[in-house]
């Protein structure tokens, strides 16, 4: 009597586990189900991680109009390769810092920060999206109808050959394991280059948001490579 006993425990023991790892299954069937459909949702974001140097990852167009400069800038960002960026950029490319910005600059670093040229802006473009320092991007889109988070632009020239466009831009990046806020407006320069009748980017305005609500904790790219250019 007691060995039968013993065995209707064991029996009610060995059911009670099975009964253990089948809801345990159930659980974790669910949770990965959730996670497929959470996938496939759209998000009011665009997260990107750090890719390889190879441009071929970056779903990029040859420049044949100024709003392909712009869509190009803006993916390289989001992709993390200077790559395409940079070749847009002509010989007598020049970077130009807000006021603002520079003179913090100089009185925190030294030196002249009013602008640089087409050199040391692709080399520290390169510098700051390199997987070894920059592993994140995100993007707050500015609704449905952004998907890639591409921002709206302002056409304040636009001839045959040259195009002024102006743009706000926002994103996060991460640098050094720390989560960077980027904010600002910009002014770019573009002009067509007989050289291959393609359009490529002679100058890059920084500006600065104007109020300190805009502001906030973020900084411009021109405070950003700034600061890396006086650091690294």
């Amino acid at each position: 009597m007691c060995f039968r006993d013993g065995r209707a425990v064991r029996n009610r023991d060995t059911a009670r586990d099975i009964k253990m790892r089948w809801m345990r299954f159930m659980l974790i069937a669910l949770g990965c189900t959730a996670l497929v459909s959470m996938a496939s949702c759209e998000f009011p974001f665009s997260l990107r991680g750090s890719e390889p140097s190879e441009g071929n990852r970056i779903l990029t167009m040859d420049p044949t109009d100024p709003g392909v400069v712009r869509t190009n800038t803006w993916r390289c960002y989001q992709g993390l390769n200077a790559t395409f960026y940079n070749d847009q950029l002509v010989p007598d490319f020049i970077f130009s810092v807000d006021p603002i910005d520079a003179a913090e600059l100089q009185q925190t670093y030294g030196g002249d920060f009013s602008q640089w040229d087409v050199a040391t802006e692709r080399d520290i473009t390169a510098y700051m999206l390199d997987g070894a320092r920059c592993s994140l991007f995100l993007c707050i889109s500015k609704g449905p109808g952004d998907p890639q988070c591409i921002p709206d632009s302002t056409i304040l020239e636009n001839t045959e050959t040259t195009c002024t466009i102006q743009y706000d831009y926002r994103f996060t990046l991460i640098l050094y394991g720390v989560f960077t806020h980027v904010a600002g407006n910009v002014r770019l320069f573009i002009r067509k280059e007989p050289s291959d009748n393609l359009w490529h980017t002679y100058k890059w305005e920084d500006i600065r948001p104007q109020t300190e609500t805009d502001r906030g904790d973020t900084l411009t790219l021109g405070m950003l490579k700034g600061q890396l250019l006086a650091t690294r």
